[in-house]
């Protein structure tokens, strides 16, 4: 693998020698030269990956950075507390499942029984105060890849994982296995989540009084969502949300509901991801009930209301108009499932979207609930100028391949430090807004756009 990789550089490189010789060209050839990749896939968004079919993957990068930038941006401004400050509110949590069973693991168990008897005692004993209500929500794992926009992932996980991997269906009196090895197969994951949530809902009435569990996409059934209390178990189909294929999105959904139908004010989101939390962000400016989000960071608590007012100040820009610009840039320049750019950082795409607010208008408004899916020019056209402002910090004015051209002396012979094509712009843009257009539409539990 590591020869085949080799050769996808070296190739590279024979490009590149070969592009030396258009410099003398005049300028309309030198662009259209540079309109094609001239490699097998654009260098500045994929990598080689010998592992995955089509031989590359999409680049990585470190997203945290651009929650540090923001950080960096307010100072004394920035608030983050160890203890969910009192109020009279009732409050709700909401907990990714699979984010809470890799933190805790086994906890010492023998059986799954004992596990999930020890993983409800450690979720009710987590609550804040005044908590009357926890959200337990999943991921699907059914979903197939020409669906996902996690496909890639998921496959990248698969080819890592032990070719006689082995599938575990829980029961109460089943040792717990290997631990590592068994939550690396996905259907291990689905398995244990399905069991745990049967064993919860088949206890209720051991719940402590006053406390609500609403379980969501941790079913075989992905869309069933249960609800329960001491008192009774109720199905919840308005909260099936069977297009959710991540806990990441389904969680708003989750709390859409306990805003609009239980009249909570208060929210807890469990989450490390910074996914999350640039959604949590955006969603306490745009879902109206709702006064107060926190997302719960290991020890920490951040407040997600004071984060967006603090910046709303900061940049004087409506709230909710600053949010969804930090929600478009952030997933633009990459996310879970979109590809980032190579050195472009996360702590640059702050900087830029900041330094072009106003430009960035049409982008930040695509994909609002009720609004067409339609790609519009002015859309690409902010996406575009943006696109260039993260490469080249003067007013260029040309368009990405003028750009390439542009900027290709500066590479020292590293096809990945020049911006993508436009071809390759337009297909990352549109990938960058379903993923948009899905956490804008997060809180809904049916009509997600569909991944085509």
């Amino acid at each position: 693998m590591a020869l085949k990789a080799k050769k996808v550089y070296e190739e590279e490189s024979a490009v590149v020698r070969n592009l030396y010789f258009v410099q003398d060209l005049d300028e309309d050839k030198k662009v259209e030269v540079f309109s094609h990749e001239w490699t097998s896939c654009p260098a500045s968004l994929f990598e080689p990956d010998l592992s995955l079919d089509q031989g590359y993957a999409m680049h990585k990068g470190n997203k945290a950075d651009y929650l540090a930038a923001i950080k960096t941006s307010l100072g004394s401004s920035w608030r983050e507390v160890d203890r969910l400050p009192p109020s009279d509110k009732p409050v709700i949590m909401v907990v990714d499942a699979m984010a809470f069973i890799q933190l805790h693991q086994h906890l010492g168990s023998s059986t799954f029984h004992e596990l999930q008897v020890k993983y409800l005692k450690q979720l009710l004993s987590s609550i804040p105060d005044n908590c009357d209500c926890i959200h337990f929500v999943g991921d699907r794992y059914d979903v197939s890849p020409a669906e996902s926009l996690k496909g890639e992932e998921r496959e990248k996980r698969m080819k890592t994982c032990p070719s006689k991997m082995k599938e575990y269906k829980p029961h109460d009196t089943l040792a717990i296995p290997e631990w590592k090895g068994f939550v690396h197969n996905p259907l291990n994951k689905a398995n244990l989540l399905n069991y745990m949530g049967e064993a919860w809902a088949a206890q209720y009435k051991s719940l402590p009084a006053g406390c609500t569990l609403i379980l969501g996409g941790i079913f075989r059934d992905p869309g069933r969502t249960v609800l329960l209390s001491a008192d009774c178990q109720v199905e919840l189909p308005e909260l099936s949300c069977e297009k959710h294929e991540e806990a990441d999105t389904r969680m708003f959904a989750h709390i859409a509901y306990s805003v609009q139908h239980l009249h909570h004010k208060r929210a807890v989101v469990v989450a490390t991801d910074t996914d999350v939390t640039m959604m949590c962000i955006y969603y306490i400016t745009h879902m109206d009930g709702l006064q107060e989000l926190w997302v719960k960071k290991m020890d920490i608590y951040l407040p997600a209301h004071a984060i967006a007012d603090a910046l709303a100040v900061k940049y004087d820009v409506e709230a909710a108009d600053l949010s969804s610009m930090l929600l478009s840039t952030y997933i633009l320049t990459g996310c879970d499932t979109v590809s980032y750019l190579y050195r472009r950082g996360k702590k640059c795409a702050y900087k830029t979207a900041v330094d072009h607010l106003e430009d960035l208008l049409p982008l930040c408004r695509y994909g609002d609930p009720g609004e067409s899916l339609d790609v519009k020019e002015d859309v690409v056209t902010a996406a575009r100028q943006y696109m260039v402002s993260l490469y080249e910090r003067s007013d260029f004015s040309g368009n990405l391949d003028a750009l390439r051209a542009h900027l290709f002396g500066n590479i020292k012979g590293d096809m990945r430090y020049l911006p993508p094509t436009e071809d390759a712009f337009q297909l990352h843009l549109r990938r960058a807004l379903h993923q948009l257009a899905v956490c804008k539409r997060a809180h809904v539990s049916t009509n997600l756009p569909c991944c085509h």
